[in-house]
């Protein structure tokens, strides 16, 4: 009985074995199949239009195609292809698949992506791209030297990236040039219902900007753009930050040696700031039927409350400097906002703070002017360093440091006036 369990059991691994590369073949069909059904939105379509299966390796074709009337138009206005094919040669591994996708004909755009997917559909990927030359009928020319990527993505979602192009050339039809130097784009994350959840940032080594116009011009040595957004423990409310850091941006007028600029929102509604993006991305112009679905989506988004703050303002120039942050609060429990919008005035908190040297104020004496008024107003000061502009917002009132008070709504008056 011993010797007949023993054979049964080798029997068994034997078949087993046997069948695990239709197993894993059937596995990296599926993958393939779902992946690009997820790619297709209402602008794009994905299909596979090929799927030879064999019992170590697969051949597959895809297909992505420009569905969207306008965008196709553009694009074929322009001379850029709308319709895209692409090879996967895929291999069977004992516990992974791996593929090497190619673009099939297509001159402007040919690049191979290598990928290893484990059986539990995580993906690590490595993608090299041909550079690019086009050229459109008015003589405008884009450049795009080698670029890359690499970066993993579960089956739950979450991915993590790094894409980076060594240099970027555009030649306008008029003989202007811009020209871009290492451009990288970094994120990890995850996209959740329209929201990414997690962190982007681009990063740009040098840009310079060569135009007929002296004026016009101008340059750059770094600039580097960050995004972020996380949700709270219950998903009910959306946080997002963005930051923006530039290096010696030098333009006729003006020497930036840096500049910081940090805002957020924070503690938005989430459903309702998903229903409004959604309007507003299928919809360039609202008519009276989408106005009406956004409205009541407004109200929930002020109901319950939420944060808005320029964290940090901060410009260092050649010749003195300038700081600025303020913060509006929405406090929760406003109803029906929309039929009332004037109540939000008188139930925003937050505060302002601003500094500008008195070298800033040599360079740009229409500053100098403004800044003026305010001390007439009574809402700035002076110190021996420069102006000074603090004040808080709480019951409607603007209290400033000065010991002067204004109702908010005075101030919005004349904005309400002009806009009239």
């Amino acid at each position: 009985m011993q010797q007949i369990k023993k054979h049964v059991a080798i029997g068994g691994a034997i078949i087993m074995a046997a069948c695990w590369p239709l197993a894993v073949g059937q596995i990296a069909q599926n993958v393939l199949t779902d992946g690009v059904a997820l790619l297709g939105n209402d602008k794009i379509s994905a299909e596979v239009i090929e799927y030879q299966r064999g019992y170590f390796s697969a051949q597959a074709k895809t297909r992505f195609s420009v569905t969207d009337p306008a965008l196709k138009g553009q694009l074929e206005q322009d001379g850029l292809p709308t319709q895209i094919e692409l090879t996967h040669q895929i291999d069977h591994g004992l516990l992974s698949i791996s593929a090497e996708t190619e673009t099939l004909v297509n001159p402007l755009l040919a690049f191979r992506l290598d990928t290893q997917t484990k059986l539990n559909g995580n993906t690590a990927f490595d993608f090299h791209a041909e550079p690019i030359q086009f050229k459109d009928a008015a003589g405008a020319e884009l450049n795009i030297d080698h670029y890359n990527g690499q970066g993993q993505l579960t089956l739950g979602g979450v991915s993590e990236f790094r894409f980076e192009v060594p240099s970027m050339e555009v030649k306008f039809a008029n003989g202007e040039l811009l020209e871009v130097d290492k451009l990288v784009l970094k994120g990890n994350g995850q996209k959740q219902q329209g929201f990414w959840l997690g962190k982007q940032s681009i990063r740009v080594q040098g840009v310079e900007l060569k135009t007929h116009d002296p004026a016009q011009a101008l340059s750059l040595e770094k600039m580097r753009y960050t995004i972020s957004a996380h949700q709270d423990e219950a998903g009910e409310k959306l946080t997002s930050k963005q930051k923006i850091l530039l290096t010696n941006l030098t333009m006729a007028n003006a020497q930036v040696d840096s500049a910081r600029f940090d805002f957020s929102v924070r503690d938005m509604n989430r459903g309702a700031f998903s229903g409004l993006m959604a309007l507003y991305q299928q919809n360039q112009v609202l008519n009276d039927e989408q106005i009406a679905e956004a409205i009541p989506l407004l109200d929930t988004l002020v109901e319950s409350g939420l944060t808005v703050s320029l964290d940090q303002l901060v410009v260092k120039l050649d010749k003195g400097t300038m700081n600025i942050d303020w913060q509006l609060g929405i406090p929760a429990g406003l109803k029906n906002v929309s039929q009332n919008p004037t109540m939000i005035l008188n139930q925003l908190t937050g505060h302002l703070t601003a500094n500008t040297s008195n070298e800033l104020l040599e360079v740009y004496p229409t500053l100098q002017e403004g800044l003026d008024e305010l001390m007439i107003l009574e809402f700035a000061s002076t110190s021996p360093s420069g102006y000074q502009l603090g004040a808080k917002l709480e019951n409607g009132m603007v209290k400033f440091e000065t010991g002067k008070e204004v109702a908010l709504m005075a101030l919005f008056l004349p904005l309400l006036a002009n806009g009239q």
